[in-house]
């Protein structure tokens, strides 16, 4: 196989696989904000400060990136103190892993705009002057480039950070059975 053939091969990819990755992805997301929306539920009505249903708001494009800030700060404050209310410390149950993750999202949304919008600007000098946009589009790749590894760091961090509510709330569940049981 000559080279051409391979990098016609590996551009022009099988469309199933994409499709099967696309479903895997939203299903696994899915998992994981219900996973978020148990654990902010998993808090007493009295304690909470952040209505469950509400994580769902998180599949609104571009609203969702400020949205993150609320969801990783108010289900970890609930959580935290329905613990430090039953006497338990768990640390801050993955708040500040959850602000890493909002920030690098943010970020890396904010840069493959602007790596768009640097690459949309040089197609416009080209048209000007043959060599022109030559370096606009460089910076532009390299901004898309970078805000492909910030996200992909808060995809890692957003793990960390379901694992750490979901860890909390498990707490939480416990030592309310353990009340109920010695209260029954």
């Amino acid at each position: 196989m000559d080279p051409q053939t391979a990098a016609d091969s590996s551009t022009n990819g099988n469309p199933i696989l994409g499709v099967i990755f696309l479903v895997v992805a939203i299903a696994v997301f899915a998992w994981l904000l219900l996973t978020l929306q148990r654990a902010a539920a998993a808090v007493p009505e009295p304690e909470r400060r952040f209505k469950p249903g509400l994580v769902w708001l998180a599949v609104i494009p571009f609203f969702n990136t400020i949205w993150w800030f609320f969801v990783v700060t108010r289900i970890p404050e609930s959580l935290r103190c329905a613990l430090l209310r039953r006497e338990e410390s768990h640390g801050d149950c993955g708040r500040d892993i959850g602000l890493v993750f909002a920030a690098l999202g943010a970020t890396g949304i904010s840069l493959i705009f602007a790596g768009g919008l640097a690459q949309a600007i040089a197609q416009g000098l080209e048209t000007i002057a043959a060599d022109a946009g030559g370096p606009v589009a460089g910076f532009g790749g390299s901004l898309n480039g970078l805000g492909v590894l910030m996200i992909l760091g808060g995809i890692a961090c957003f793990a960390v950070f379901v694992a750490r509510v979901h860890g909390a709330a498990s707490r939480l569940r416990e030592l309310d059975s353990i009340i109920q049981e010695s209260g029954a």
